[in-house]
């Protein structure tokens, strides 16, 4: 056995590089920099060994398989020290393989290398040792049926090297179809077989090989025992390479001029106004996702006047105070295709884009999500995913924390109609209610519920309540006061406005439950805290951060705060003794609980959002004993409360990043900054 076999035997690394680009010149080259050894991808490439002699490495030429034996033999012969065979899965393939690699010599009389033919020129006998050279066969562990029959394999008399091929093992395995990558190679059933591969390996004397991926590194391997390892290719090297130089031209470019839009793509902002120079160095690359409504004045009801969200600058700003580039990025359904392809280039996008914005310019929400989860599985991290705020901003996602500190026990979801008349019948002759709808916003839909009799039962379940009985509510979005029935409430929230419902004076169109749960289609019935005219907390979170607190008073007379209904908002440090007892148990105990909660153990807390807490205790109880829950989560699109001077109007068409007062600024970008500090922390993770 060669030499430095012999040495990867005692421990030592071996390093290789895959060579496809069939170009003796970059075979040289390669070699030079040095490796230890080059695979060619091809018997085709034969003219390579050459070049991979002269750059002082060693040649490796990979064949069809082990019925190849003729390409093996020609490998052999043109000056390689060994030969890669793929799709090995039993020990007969593994036997036929080596044998086609030995000569019939007294050293190993199973050999079926041919004698080479001296040409004319010299006798047989001067062209072939009396033993066998030190050629080194190497066969390629990549599929379920090698693994299962790995002890029979790695027993083969003259096998070396044993080198797992990941991508291909992993979809043999089915891993690859089941999580996708990189996350079928850091999954459970895969780790455990290249365990099981490294182990029996050594067992048995063969040199575990790896052919790395991207999620791997030379440490990790060689730390499971693995000696021969591939740690780079010719052309992922070169494509990296040209690829890197490419994002550094387009990131000068844009220092040079910020207005320059995106190469290829369509940008609906007039300036940018507000942000900073990128860095020259970028640590990582972010882009923000914006919409523009092309429909609708100003381009939505959260732009400035020069098309950008009102409060964008913080968020961009404050990634590139952290070191990180941040570049606008429009996103315009006509250019989908485009769109998706040019924000691969990105670690990670926070996505702007106001719910139904998208549906309302003209696109589709569901076909951006998709898009947006494609590049989740590519690696890009997207803030917030769609999966985190389908059920994060869910109103069932109330049903789901019931059990923690910030929950109460007694809240239900109803996604049918028989679920919902049957329990809302008992919850509401039991104690008044709140029924929120799911696909609401700004309050619309969401109600607060009395009995206009006030006739209680004392314990839940008692009775039920009757049609006729009469009900007075208020709707959350401005306030306002309706008295139905119960039959008629239940209609409205099933069927909208029929003779049956009766007339309502609500903005709103019912129908709550359409669709059913796959769409959208669902209520929650939480229990109604009398103390909420008192305000709401609203917690400003940057990852599991908490970086303000908002007090939202509603107007007197009012139970909602929403913005726009004459509420007061008094704003607070994340310190603020008052709430101290609400800040330790939501960070210290509940923050860890609320993703798995909601069915989310495996996204990240989002980058910037809000919880808006009640205060459930009765009136008179000690702050450090009062009870808060959570009324709602908020990550999709939560906007920064001190830039709304930014934000247009028809009292003020031409709001700018320019109108905020000064101090404001500074608030705004003390959250900035400390997003493009998590932000850059979970990237460096």
């Amino acid at each position: 056995m060669a030499e430095w076999i012999t040495a990867v035997q005692d421990g030592k690394l071996v390093m290789g590089c895959a060579l496809s680009s069939a170009s003796p010149t970059v075979a040289e080259a390669v070699a030079g920099e040095g490796f230890d050894f080059c695979l060619l991808e091809s018997p085709a490439m034969l003219g390579c060994i050459q070049g991979i002699k002269l750059g002082g490495s060693k040649a490796f030429v990979k064949v069809a398989g082990a019925e190849d034996t003729a390409s093996i033999q020609q490998c052999l012969d043109a000056g390689a020290t060994g030969v890669v065979v793929p799709g090995v899965c039993t020990a007969a393939q593994a036997e036929k393989a080596v044998n086609a690699m030995k000569y019939p010599m007294s050293d190993f009389p199973d050999g079926t290398r041919g004698i080479p033919s001296s040409g004319g020129y010299l006798d047989v006998i001067d062209c072939v040792p009396v033993k066998n050279p030190d050629t080194v066969p190497v066969i390629q562990i990549e599929t379920a049926e090698a693994l299962e029959n790995l002890d029979e394999i790695l027993q083969v008399k003259g096998l070396d090297v044993a080198l797992v091929n990941p991508g291909n093992l992993a979809a043999s395995m089915g891993l690859w179809a089941k999580y996708g990558a990189p996350g079928c190679w850091n999954c459970v059933e895969f780790k455990n077989a290249v365990a099981k591969i490294a182990a029996a390996c050594k067992k048995y004397g063969v040199i575990g090989g790896y052919g790395l991926t991207a999620n791997a590194d030379v440490a990790d391997k060689v730390g499971k025992g693995f000696c021969f390892v591939v740690v780079q290719s010719d052309m992922l090297a070169l494509t990296s390479a040209i690829k890197d130089c490419v994002a550094q031209c387009q990131e000068a470019r844009a220092v040079a001029k910020v207005d320059t839009p995106p190469y290829g793509l369509t940008t609906m902002a007039k300036d940018n106004n507000g942000l900073l120079p990128q860095p020259k160095c970028a640590k990582r690359k972010t882009a923000l996702i914006e919409i523009y409504v092309r429909s609708q004045p100003f381009g939505g009801s959260d732009k400035s006047s020069n098309g950008h969200r009102y409060d964008s600058i913080p968020f961009a700003n404050g990634m590139i105070n952290s070191g990180m580039s941040c570049e606008f990025v429009h996103y315009v359904h006509e250019e989908h295709a485009k769109f998706f392809e040019y924000v691969k280039r990105f670690d990670a996008l926070i996505v702007r884009c106001n719910p139904g914005q998208i549906n309302a310019d003209g696109g589709s929400q569901q076909k951006f999500d998709d898009g947006m989860r494609d590049l989740k599985k590519l690696g890009i991290q997207v803030w917030p995913s769609p999966d985190v705020m389908e059920f994060m901003g869910a109103k069932d996602a109330l049903t789901k924390i019931a059990t923690l500190n910030i929950g109460l026990e007694d809240t239900l979801s109803y996604y049918t109609e028989d679920a919902f008349i049957a329990g809302f019948k008992k919850t509401m002759a039991f104690q008044p209610r709140v029924i929120k709808q799911n696909r609401g916003s700004a309050g619309e839909g969401i109600w607060i519920i009395k009995l206009k009799a006030g006739n209680y039962c004392k314990t839940f379940g008692e009775r039920m309540c009757d049609d006729s009985e009469v009900l007075s509510l208020m709707e959350a979005n401005d306030n306002h006061s309706e008295e139905h029935t119960v039959a008629e409430f239940i209609e409205w929230c099933i069927n909208g406005r029929t003779a049956k419902s009766g007339t309502w004076t609500s903005k709103g169109t019912g129908k709550y439950l359409e669709g059913g749960k796959a769409a959208g289609g669902q209520l929650v019935d939480q229990r109604f805290c009398p103390r909420i005219v008192e305000g709401e907390l609203r917690y400003n979170c940057v990852g599991p951060e908490l970086v303000g607190i908002i007090h939202k008073k509603p107007k007197e007379g009012g139970i909602s705060a929403v913005s726009g209904t004459g509420s007061v908002y008094t704003f607070y440090e994340p310190d603020e003794p008052l709430f101290a007892n609400l800040t330790r148990g939501f960070l210290g105990e509940d923050m860890p609980k609320v993703m798995p909660s909601l069915g989310l153990a495996d996204e990240p807390i989002p980058l910037w959002w809000t919880s808006d807490f009640i205060n459930a205790s009765p009136p008179g109880t000690p702050s450090a004993q009062e009870k808060w829950i959570v009324g709602e989560f908020n990550c999709s699109c939560v906007g920064i409360s001190k830039c709304l001077p930014a934000f247009c109007n028809k009292d003020n068409p031409d709001a700018k990043w320019d109108d905020i007062p000064d101090a404001d600024k500074a608030d705004a970008m003390k959250m900035g900054n400390k997003m493009g500090e998590v932000a850059l922390k979970i990237l460096s993770k």
